[in-house]
């Protein structure tokens, strides 16, 4: 800048300064500190951690060198900083954090320059390793697999007999284990601590005292085993626990019995051994060595003496053994082991008897009664004996030592009863005897030796009447007419040995038999035998036809006194009069099944009669037929009264003309049979009814319901008698979606009547291409179910896999197939037309949406006449604005031309606007709009049409004036006919259930719209409800 005055003048330009730098900083650490976490089994030279460091001059930017300090586990590479470990580490033998320090130097020129170093801290954690297993020590600290402990018999339980240290080096759940014991011994003990953290004492008790039982086992072994519970591994270690029991004297001596009974004879010597009763102790040594000692009171143990190392008891003194003065002795035995233990055992001493005293009986006679051929007791003798009670010396036995007839009469042993062993006949018996026999019966005791005694018994024998009357024959034949009344049919007579009349009179009766037909009268007195008259008894008939036409009578005759009855046998055989009517057979009335269409003169069964009569002659007949329908509801008989006859002389019902089961189920006649030969007119014959069941033949082929509304498709056509109809569905469909819903129905029953539905084809026409064949597969499928109303139902629906993306037309041929053999179809063609929303023609009415849809018919008419060549169908129903108060629905309308395809809908609005009459009658069914897709009407819409149809009018007077007499024309005509509208037809060809795009269908319950409720049009006739089967039974609209 210069001096200048007044304004100095200057110029600038720009100085660059170069800062030179010196190494004078250390090396920086990238890091400020360092922190690694590594396993304990490690590979050696493993890079655990990378420590960076740069020069702390930036603008020299000398290369550092790193050294590690103080470190003989680990290394670090002085270029790249890796640290390494150059041993393999053991978490267990060296610290678990360990810190290294490593120190950076800059190199300058090559050389480490000391004066610029900085050190940094790493610090290492040594992760654990389940790499040890766990082990047991002894309380010294010894490690050991094998232990043992001694302990007394039977201690108390929870008592400690072991002490065992385990250790896990590893560390957490590496180091966590579970201690159990394992062996049949091991029962009798547990552990105070079954799982261990790494280190730990485990103490064995006795949880089983009674198990440690020195007499059954004085050792008791079993294993201790450790394992791991949480790792993979399961390291483990077995130990083995020997116990050993130490004896102690626990158990008392022990008699088999707390109670001995012992017997000695009263002359027995002395030094007689009188038993053996030893003790045993289950001790061992000296605490299992037993001694002997009687106690007892009086002079007992005069009497008797033990000796005290094996137990005998033996008779000390014989003279005090005396039965009579004393006959039972009480004394205690004593053992007593080596420990001072002692048990005792009483011991009941019986002094046995000596014979010495003869059986008494208490009679000097005894005297009986009995009846000839009579079986029983007579008398009981009894004899006392005074030797000792119960005991062979005073047990007495009695026998029959002689006697007259003693052969027919037995004593028992024991107890003295005499009794009749063989009837006694007394007609047989010596008369010098007067009845009476005698007998001699001893007494003997069972000592020895044995002593005896004898008493006389007599017995009385009462002569009996024995002897029954006898027939000169068993068998006798006579022959009886079958009107036989009066008089004796048959005498006979029978014959009694009896000395005595009293014991000779004989009665006949008739045992068996007569079947209430005969009875028989006795005849006779005196010495001459009785005679029995055999006789039909009085009010009854014999019946040769019925009844049985042989009789065997069995007659007994009886003497009075004498059970046993003589009998012969009468043969009656009867002669036969024809006088029966013929009885028609149960069985050949019952139902019988006979096919429909069955040829003529066919068996289809025989009607059988029975006659019981001899030469009858029958002949059959049809005297009525009944026809009857489902349910067993009568018909007229004139349908069905020639399809059978019956055979006059076989019976044979065969078929007498054409049977058709679908006019009547089953026909029911009453026939009637005739026997030309009965004697008496009144009994000539007998009427019955048999029901014949029309069998179902597979003769009738499915039909679709509603066929008859239904129109055909083209008659040149291969398929003439196909059904046709038509089902709107939108574009963008979705999987499953039912496009329509078919009913058919079979009037054939069972397996002919069960309906299946297929798809035989299916055709894809779009506008601008050829038609194109599809396959069932890739395109529809078809659900057949059977409905509440006894239909068949086929539901077509569409697969996930099928894409519907742009406007055309499916033609889906079905078939509708019975089940009989062979089988009978019913096809129908199903044109189901894909649109997008856009293809709608939207029109707008000033009416409800149940009064629309009863003129739907009428109005679908009048677009059908405005654009000729095209089908018009509706597609719903729709409140036109929610929040209006005017009621207004709007109806969606879509036009198919010729081809199939659906019309432009702005076309069709611009032909229905040009078309005077067609607005002048739409207008008088409360037309408000026309194309209008928006869901709410607008307030200028009205007068906007009518600015349309005065400009209209004002171009052609005369059209006008048409168009003002037409529709008064049609408004009457239609008035009358309002309840024959067809308009629910369409709910019958679109489904819309689970549909998404199609909203709601007329005279359905579906409501897709969000927000959309139900309205139950209860006001249409129930006769136009009834016109589409699969929805008479409600119609609902949907009402956003």
């Amino acid at each position: 800048m210069d001096q200048g005055k007044p304004d100095a003048k200057y110029a600038t330009t720009r100085l660059i300064i170069n800062v030179i730098d010196v190494p004078n900083r250390p090396p920086e650490y990238l890091s400020l500190a360092y922190y690694v976490r590594i396993p304990e089994n490690l590979p050696v030279d493993s890079v655990i951690i990378t420590v960076t460091a740069v020069d702390g001059d930036r603008g020299i930017n000398n290369p550092v060198t790193y050294d590690i300090n103080g470190s003989s586990a680990f290394a670090v590479d002085n270029k790249t900083g890796k640290v390494t470990n150059i041993v393999l580490l053991d978490r267990e033998i060296m610290e678990e954090l360990i810190t290294v320090d490593i120190t950076a130097f800059e190199l300058v020129k090559g050389i480490k320059d000391l004066s610029t170093a900085r050190t940094t801290t790493v610090t290492i954690l040594v992760l654990d390793v389940n790499d040890n297993r766990p082990i047991f020590y002894s309380m010294l600290g010894v490690s050991t697999d094998t232990f043992q402990a001694s302990v007394p018999e039977e201690p108390a339980n929870g008592m400690p007999i072991l002490h065992i240290y385990a250790h896990d080096l590893d560390q957490g759940k590496n180091g966590t284990f579970g201690v159990f014991l394992q062996g049949s011994d091991s029962a009798a003990f547990n552990l105070n601590q079954n799982i261990v953290y790494n280190e730990g004492t485990v103490t064995i008790q006795v949880t089983n005292s009674e198990a440690l039982d020195f007499e059954r086992n004085d050792v008791l072994q079993f294993q201790m085993l450790a394992i791991e519970l949480e790792t993979k591994e399961r390291f483990s270690c077995v130990a083995t626990i020997r116990i050993v029991i130490t004896d102690r004297n626990d158990n008392w001596p022990e008699f088999n019995q707390d109670y001995f009974q012992l017997e000695v004879p009263e002359d027995s010597t002395k030094g007689y051994s009188v038993a053996r009763i030893t003790a045993t102790d289950a001790d061992g040594g000296r605490f299992g060595e037993i001694r002997y000692q009687l106690f007892g009171s009086g002079n007992v143990l005069q009497t008797f003496g033990v000796d005290p190392l094996i137990g005998v008891i033996f008779v000390e003194n014989q003279t005090l053994l005396d039965r009579e003065m004393r006959q039972q002795y009480f004394v205690t035995l004593q053992a007593r082991d080596g420990g001072g233990l002692t048990s005792n055992a009483q011991i009941e001493v019986s002094i046995s008897d000596v014979n010495d005293q003869v059986p008494v009986f208490q009679r000097k006679t005894y005297s009986g009664f009995i009846k000839e051929n009579e079986v029983k007791n007579i008398v009981q003798v009894q004899a006392f004996d005074k030797d000792l009670e119960n005991s062979p010396n005073s047990e007495i036995t009695y026998t029959i030592i002689d006697g007259n007839l003693a052969q027919h009469f037995i004593i028992n042993g024991s107890s003295g009863v005499i009794s009749v062993l063989k009837p006694v006949d007394r007609e047989s018996m010596d008369a010098s005897l007067n009845g009476v026999v005698n007998l001699i019966v001893q007494a003997i005791d069972g000592g020895t030796p044995a002593r005896s005694s004898m008493v006389q018994v007599a017995i009385t024998v009462e002569d009996v009447n024995d002897n029954g009357p006898v027939f000169n024959q068993s068998t006798y034949f006579v022959t009886v007419p079958e009107d036989q009344q009066d008089g004796c049919v048959f005498e006979i007579w029978a014959w009694d040995r009896d000395a005595t009349e009293s014991n000779r009179l004989v009665t006949y009766r008739i045992e068996d038999g007569s079947r209430g037909q005969f009875t028989v009268f006795t005849t006779g007195t005196g010495d001459q035998p009785q005679t029995a008259c055999v006789r039909v008894a009085p009010e009854t008939r014999l019946d040769y036809d019925w009844g049985p036409r042989m009789y065997s009578l069995s007659l007994a005759a009886v003497n009075l006194g004498f059970d046993h009855a003589s009998h012969a046998t009468i043969q009656v055989d009867l002669m036969d009069t024809n006088d029966e009517p013929p009885v028609l057979v149960a069985s050949s009335l019952s139902d019988v099944l006979a096919s429909e269409n069955g040829d003529l003169q066919t068996t289809v069964a025989t009607v059988q009669a029975l006659d019981p009569d001899t030469g009858a002659e029958l002949h059959y007949f049809v005297r009525g037929a009944g026809c009857l329908g489902e349910k067993g509801r009568r018909l007229g008989s004139s349908l069905c009264k020639d399809w059978f006859r019956l055979m006059e002389r076989s019976g044979s019902l065969v078929y007498g003309g054409p049977v058709d089961r679908e006019r009547v189920q089953a026909v029911w006649l009453r026939v009637q049979v005739m026997d030309y030969n009965t004697v008496h007119s009144s009994n000539s014959s007998e009427e019955g009814h048999i029901k014949i069941i029309i069998a179902d033949l597979n003769d009738n082929a499915p039909v679709f319901s509603g066929a008859e509304n239904k129109k055909e498709s083209d008659p040149s056509s291969e398929s003439s008698h196909i059904l046709l109809d038509t089902v709107i569905v939108l574009e963008f469909v979705t999987e499953g979606l039912e496009v329509a819903v078919l009913e058919a129905s079979d009037s054939d029953t069972g397996e002919n009547g069960a309906v299946t539905f297929h798809i035989v084809a299916v055709t894809l026409n779009v506008p601008g291409a050829s038609p194109v064949n599809k396959t069932a597969t890739e395109s529809f499928y078809i659900q057949t179910s059977f409905n509440s109303k006894s239909m068949w139902e086929g539901s077509l629906r569409i697969r996930n896999h099928l894409e519907i993306t742009s406007a055309g037309c499916w033609k889906i041929e079905i078939v509708a197939v019975d089940g009989g053999i062979p089988r009978n179809t019913a096809h129908y063609l199903l044109e189901v037309h894909v649109v997008n929303r856009s293809s709608k023609l939207q029109l707008v009415f000033d009416k409800l949406p149940g009064s629309l849809l009863l003129m739907e018919e009428q109005i679908l008419s009048i677009l059908n006449a405005t654009v000729p060549g095209t089908s018009v169908i509706s597609s719903r129903f729709l409140p036109a604005n929610k929040t209006s108060n005017l009621k207004r629905t709007s109806m969606d309308v879509y036009f198919i031309d010729g081809n199939g395809l659906v019309v432009n809908p702005d076309v069709i609005r611009g032909e229905i606007e040009k078309n005077v009459s067609t607005l002048s009658s739409l207008i008088e069914l409360g037309l408000r709009s026309v194309g209008s897709l928006s869901p709410r009407l607008k307030a200028d819409n009205k007068a906007t049409l009518h600015r349309v149809i005065f400009m209209l009018a004002a171009a052609n007077i005369t059209t006008i004036a048409l168009a003002v007499l037409i529709p008064l024309c049609i408004r009457q005509r239609y008035r009358r006919q309002l309840k024959a509208a067809a308009a629910i037809s369409v709910a019958e060809l679109t489904s819309v259930r689970r549909n998404p795009m199609v909203f709601d269908i007329p005279g359905t319950n579906m409501c897709t719209i969000e927000g959309s409720g139900q309205i139950l049009l209860d006001f249409i006739p129930f006769s136009l409800l009834s016109r589409v089967p699969r929805y008479s039974e409600k119609l609902v609209c949907c009402m956003p």
